[in-house]
């Protein structure tokens, strides 16, 4: 497993955030695994649009790729508060963002958790799709 670090920045050479960034290794289920034929369950998505130019001016979030894919979210940092912190204050727990949901989409991209991460770090406007029980 090799590290990786991400900044946010807000202008260029202006270092807002840094990002602690663990790369996965990816994982894979043996031809043998045990198949689930229970119907598929609805997965619950949310996107939520956060703004880095207006305080506290970083997302919050410790988070990993995972099989370069998506971003799993270790935790929605508290101290000191970020935007998504921010976003969950008032929302009820269903909506909230939470450890253990995964970003599958930043600004229109998915599928690429190198590239969400660039955009995340560099953009200052998000719209972010994050989706519950992904690694449940």
């Amino acid at each position: 497993m090799s590290s990786l670090l991400a900044c946010c920045c807000a202008a260029e050479g202006h270092v807002v955030e840094d990002i602690g960034v663990q790369q996965m290794a990816p994982i894979s289920l043996s031809s043998t695994a045990a198949v689930d034929r229970e119907e598929p369950k609805e997965v619950a998505t949310r996107e939520v649009h956060v703004d880095k130019t207006t305080p506290p001016m970083r997302i919050g979030l410790d988070i990993s790729a995972v099989s370069g894919k998506v971003l799993k979210i270790w935790k929605v940092k508290d101290n000191p508060p970020g935007l998504i912190y921010e976003w969950n204050k008032g929302k009820p727990e269903a909506e909230q963002v939470k450890s253990g949901d995964a970003i599958v989409e930043v600004n229109g991209r998915r599928g690429d958790s190198e590239q969400m991460l660039s955009i995340i770090a560099k953009e200052a406007v998000l719209a972010v799709t994050f989706q519950r029980q992904m690694f449940a």
